[in-house]
C-alpha cells in the first residue's frame, strides 16, 4: 500500500491495466483477435493486453484527466508491453498496428495523440514526454499530497523529461516525415516539461515543503 501511494498517476494507471483481472472479450472486436493472434510479438501478452483494454473500457468522463488520456495510455502499454519481442523496424510495424486499431476506438476515446511508424528511440522518449507532462497535470491539482514527491525520484522525473524534449528537438529538428516529430515540431512549447509549482509533501504528522519550483525549474534548465 505504502509503495502504491509513492507512485507517479501514470505508474499506476500502466499498472492498473497490467493487473487487470476483468473477462476476456468485453466487447474486443474480431479484428483486435486477429491481429493479436496474427504478430508473434503479441502473443506472449494478448490475454493481458485484453484484459487492459477490458479495465479501460470501464473508465468514464468523470474519471478526468485520465478520460481523455485513455488512448494514449494504452498505445504506450501495449507497445511497452511487447518491446522485447520487438526487433528492427518491427518497432514501425507494431506502433502503426497499434494505432490503427486504437483509432477504431473512436469517438468514444479521444485518439488524437497517438503516432504511427514510430521508432524505438522516438517511441521511447515520447512515452517519457508523455507521462511527465500527464503527471504534473495530476501532481499539481494534488498539490503534493503523492507522498512521491517527497522522494528524489519526482526530481528525476523531470531530469528523463528534460532529455527526452532535448532528445526530441534535435531528433525532430530536421524530420518533418514521421507523424510524431510533425506533431511535436508544431507543439513544442506545449510540450516542452514545466517545473512542478511549490510541493506541499504530507506525512502522518507534519507536512513540510520539500520540492519547490524554483528548483526544479533550475534543474529543467541545466
Amino acid at each position: 500500500e505504502q509503495q502504491e501511494e509513492n507512485n507517479l498517476p501514470s505508474t499506476k494507471i500502466y499498472e492498473a491495466f497490467d493487473g487487470s483481472t476483468h473477462s476476456i472479450g468485453c466487447g474486443s472486436s474480431t479484428e483486435w483477435k486477429q491481429i493479436l493472434y496474427r504478430f508473434t510479438y503479441f502473443r506472449k501478452y494478448r490475454d493481458i493486453i485484453e484484459r487492459g483494454l477490458c479495465y479501460a473500457r470501464l473508465i468514464t468522463k468523470a474519471d478526468e484527466p485520465l478520460y481523455n488520456e485513455l488512448c494514449p495510455f494504452l498505445f504506450y502499454w501495449i507497445v511497452h508491453k511487447i518491446k522485447e519481442n520487438l526487433e528492427g523496424d518491427q518497432y514501425i510495424q507494431a506502433t502503426t498496428t497499434v494505432h490503427n486499431l486504437l483509432q477504431k476506438l473512436k469517438p468514444r476515446w479521444n485518439c488524437s495523440k497517438i503516432y504511427s511508424s514510430m521508432g524505438e528511440h522516438i517511441f521511447k522518449k515520447s512515452k517519457e514526454l508523455f507521462d511527465y507532462n500527464y503527471n504534473w497535470r495530476v501532481l499539481t491539482k494534488q498539490g503534493g499530497k503523492n507522498k512521491y514527491c517527497c522522494t528524489a525520484n519526482c526530481r528525476d522525473s523531470l531530469r528523463t523529461a528534460a532529455d527526452a524534449y532535448r532528445t526530441l528537438e534535435s531528433v525532430c529538428g530536421g524530420d518533418e516525415g514521421t507523424p510524431y516529430c510533425g506533431e511535436f515540431n508544431t507543439k513544442r512549447n506545449q510540450w516542452n516539461p514545466k517545473e512542478l509549482p511549490e510541493l506541499n509533501c504530507y506525512e502522518e504528522k507534519q507536512h513540510k515543503n520539500c520540492i519547490t519550483g524554483a528548483y526544479l525549474y533550475q534543474q529543467l534548465h541545466k
